[in-house]
């Protein structure tokens, strides 16, 4: 058997200690992350030793216990240890290297450190070695030749072929010998190895992760160069060198981190001119300490490919690095203390996956960032066609070693057509599982129609299955939109073979439009309801559109809606889609929810079917279950909308407040359930409607203006242009009309053409990177302001930070654009708020604050921070 381990390692240079004699206890203060703190040798060491000596093993080999090392947290406890001795050209100038695993894959093969410390016994020296097909108590060291630049990656390769050990730098062959402990080196000089046991409280060796390609670690990438940017949006300096530290921060692994140059705003870390291939199913990560004093207000993630031509650039926070396209992931992440932030993204939400990545850059806008351990993760990229779901679902990273199972769920009415795994079929199943996981990977299910057989499914209310409704009336039309033929009775065919029974319907050869209908009947649809109808459809004679027709309102009103091309022309009526994707004959089923054709709550009296062009078969019409999922302004509900529902089984709605708010209520088919964050269906036998409203929340609140001035603080207002041609006051106007949002006094801001504007100062509120900042401001939508501005003065009276709605009609300083004017219908008071980190003021302290309206009315209430969101 033969089996090959490549890795690249980065060679920061060995250090000797000269003439020392370690006794039984060795000491590595620093030796990892982990603060591994002693190594007791139950073995003693020779003193003294010179060239040619071979140093002799004191412990017996029956004292060496062997523990397999957990793969997923990498502790270890009474695992065998390899010391070895490389002998150097004087007889006292040696140094001690110290081997052990790292971890044991499935197939055996044992992953290596070696580790040499200094003359004081810390680390100056740690990679990896891989040895496949040893026993867990072996390993090997090497001296390196003296041809190596020993401050760039090389890529070490180890070879087992039966009893022959191999090893390779960066292809050239520098051991070869049958025995891994004994061997002899390039240039004649001599290996010898000395085995003892060494017992190890458990503790974490380092922050390794065998899932990871790490592209940085303590050194640049082979061939790569590097550089580091601060400035603006504009531009500002560059150097093309790193800042390396190794103590303040502790780095996240290894003994080396980056740190990022001062912000001004911008801080870039990068590097270039490489070649990392990115699978679909990859992880992108980088590590950054963040420090919640001087938090970033964003941080972005940058990768080029496409042979050096496109970004793909992902950011968490507010979006003040404008460079090219972008991908915002998320907020901030939270920082209560300073420490690592590992930021991920998966490659097929970043669209990397299947490139080649060139250069990464790392960036912060503000605060201050230190990096580490840089590059991709192993992961899973798993999707479903329509009609089914696939759990877990989206992209997300894999643990190295284990297994994930993926299970696979058709709607009512469909099963699985096919499985995919890393683009091949694997056929219908119902789950799939990846074993011992080591790779990326996709997997991707897609649904069929499936019959019922007999009877129908659980859930469904079928109106035409084999017969015509009771004491329906029945016809079939062939002609335009103007006219055409008109038969009362209905073709009966067995061929095709019918969805379900033993019958389906042959609609009329079409000229150009072909309908079946039935009427005379009463069918009552709650709002929640799923209409549907099966469809034969053959792709060498395809209809250009196909139309389902719902007549209501006691025969008064036509709900029509269509698939395709808008060639049938009569009455009101709404795309639902294109038409369905057809590769081979066979059935379709065609749905839409009662709330999206207008039919909930109403009673159906006749439905028509139609085509336009090609040929169709009809069977089994009739409503299923299903579910209306809604949500206030303010927050979401997740599912959401209108959507079929799987008889029987359980279904889960959770609810996401926006920062600032809370769920108000939550209302089930119209039924007030309370406060809530999530609710289940169990045991769906019905149709339901969920919806979800959201209110203010009250918790950690800090208000600072409700009902007077606080306290110190001097007031203002103006009306006004922008230049500053106004009108100015030292008072506020406090009225009751309108009802104030809170207590029994609002501030009405002074009428103005252009500019209103009502502040205060002479404050100092403290603001925390996570706080809120809001106020209330009631608006009339006969005199809407053209724009809002919230103003906040800080850095010792030195600085604003300006943010607005609307139209940038102001024009007051650097302002940023929080979106559209509220949109509000009738008059009424409304909640403006901006995250701290977004305004720039984490960490600050307010001086002032401005609120500003440009033309319109407003009346400003309840005005402060709330904490923590």
């Amino acid at each position: 058997m033969m089996t090959k381990n490549k890795i690249l390692l980065g060679i920061l240079g060995l250090l000797l200690a000269h003439g020392a004699a370690f006794g039984q206890n060795i000491f590595f203060d620093n030796f990892s992350s982990g603060n591994l703190s002693q190594w007791t040798s139950t073995g003693s060491w020779k003193s003294g030793p010179s060239a040619g000596n071979v140093l002799q093993n004191t412990v017996a080999d029956s004292t060496i216990t062997t523990t397999t090392v957990n793969s997923n947290s990498f502790q270890k406890d009474r695992i065998v240890i390899w010391n070895v001795l490389t002998l150097q050209p004087g007889p006292n100038d040696w140094n001690v290297a110290v081997l052990y695993p790292k971890y044991v894959d499935s197939n055996n093969y044992i992953y290596l450190i070696l580790h040499t410390p200094d003359k004081n016994g810390n680390r100056a020296l740690e990679y990896d070695l891989a040895a496949s097909g040893l026993p867990s108590y072996q390993g090997f060291v090497h001296n390196l030749p003296a041809s190596l630049d020993p401050t760039i990656q090389h890529e070490i390769e180890t070879i087992s072929v039966g009893n022959v050990f191999q090893v390779y730098i960066d292809g050239g062959l520098i051991l070869n010998t049958s025995n891994p402990i004994v061997g002899q080196l390039a240039g004649s000089v001599k290996m010898w190895a000395w085995q003892s046991v060494v017992q190890v409280s458990t503790a974490s060796v380092q922050n390794y992760n065998p899932a990871e390609t790490v592209w940085v670690d303590d050194s640049v990438p082979p061939g790569a160069n590097v550089s580091t940017y601060s400035g603006g949006n504009g531009g500002g300096p560059n150097v093309n060198t790193w800042t390396w530290v190794k103590n303040i921060p502790a780095p996240y692994s290894g003994s080396l981190a980056i740190q990022a140059p001062t912000s001004s705003p911008i801080s870039q870390v990068s590097f270039g001119t490489v070649a990392f291939p990115v699978n679909t199913g990859d992880v992108l990560f980088a590590y950054v300490y963040l420090d919640p004093a001087n938090l970033p207000s964003e941080i972005m993630l940058q990768y080029l490919y496409n042979n050096y031509g496109t970004w793909a650039n992902v950011y968490w926070g507010a979006d003040n690095i404008t460079w090219g396209g972008r991908q915002r992931i998320g907020p901030m992440p939270t920082v209560t203390s300073a420490g690592w932030v590992r930021l991920q993204v998966t490659a097929s939400q970043a669209g990397l996956g299947g490139q080649t990545v060139n250069a990464v850059a790392l960036d912060t806008y503000g605060g201050t960032a230190t990096w580490d351990h840089i590059g991709q993760a192993i992961g899973f990229a798993a999707t479903a066609g329509s009609n089914g779901t696939i759990s877990p679902s989206g992209s997300f990273a894999g643990s190295f070693g284990s297994n994930q199972t993926f299970t696979f769920t058709p709607n009512t009415g469909y099963a699985v057509a096919d499985v995919q795994i890393d683009g091949v079929s694997q056929g219908s199943m119902t789950s799939y599982t990846f074993s011992n996981v080591i790779s990326s990977h996709t997997i991707n299910v897609t649904f069929k129609v499936a019959s019922p057989n007999t009877g129908s499914w659980p859930g469904d209310t079928v109106w035409v299955d084999d017969s015509a409704p009771p004491g329906a009336n029945v016809s079939s039309y062939s002609g335009g939109n103007g006219g055409g033929s008109n038969v009362n009775t209905w073709t009966w065919v067995n061929n095709p073979t019918p969805y379900s029974g033993s019958l389906a319907i042959q609609a009329p050869g079409s000229s150009p439009i072909s309908q079946i209908s039935f009427g005379n009947v009463a069918y009552a649809v709650n709002t929640a309801d799923v209409l549907f109808a099966y469809v034969y459809l053959d792709p060498a004679n395809l209809p250009s559109e196909i139309m389902l027709q719902y007549l209501y309102n006691n025969y008064g009103t036509w709900a029509n809606v269509y698939w395709g091309a808008d060639n049938i022309t009569w009455g009101g009526r709404q795309r639902i889609g294109p038409m369905p994707t057809v590769t081979s004959a066979g059935w379709v089923r065609l749905q839409v929810p009662a709330s999206q054709a207008g039919l909930g709550g109403q009673t159906v009296n006749a439905v028509a079917l139609d085509t336009y062009g090609g040929t169709a078969t009809w069977d089994y019409i009739g409503k299923g279950l299903g579910f209306v999922a809604s949500a206030g302004s303010n927050g979401t509900i997740s599912p959401s909308g209108s959507f079929s529902a799987n008889y029987g089984k359980n279904q889960t709605f959770t609810f996401t407040p926006n920062a600032g708010y809370a769920v108000a209520d939550v209302q089930i088919d119209g039924v007030s359930q309370g406060s809530m964050t999530s609710y289940t269906f169990s045991n769906v036998v019905s149709s339901h409607t969920i919806n979800v409203t959201f209110k203010a929340s009250t918790a950690n609140l800090v208000v600072w203006v409700d009902d007077s001035v606080p306290s110190g603080a001097n007031v203002s207002t103006y009306s006004g242009d922008s230049a500053g041609h106004g009108t100015s006051l030292t008072s506020w106007t406090w009225i009751n009309n309108p009802t104030p949002y809170s207590g029994s006094l609002a501030i009405q801001a002074p009428t103005s053409s252009l500019i209103s504007q009502v502040s205060f100062g002479n404050v100092a509120f403290p603001v925390s990177s996570g706080d809120t900042l809001f106020a209330y401001v009631y608006l009339d939508p006969a005199h809407l302001p053209s724009e809002i501005m919230l103003q906040y003065l800080y850095n010792n009276y030195s600085a604003w930070a300006n943010v607005y709605w609307g139209t940038n009609s102001i024009n007051w300083g650097g302002a940023q654009y929080m979106g559209q004017i509220p949109t509000v219908t009738s008059p009424g008071w409304v909640r403006l708020q901006v995250s701290a980190n977004q305004a720039g003021l984490g960490g600050q302290t307010v001086n002032a604050v401005a609120l500003d309206t440009y033309a319109g009315t407003a009346t400003w209430d309840y005005i402060g921070k709330q904490s923590g969101q």
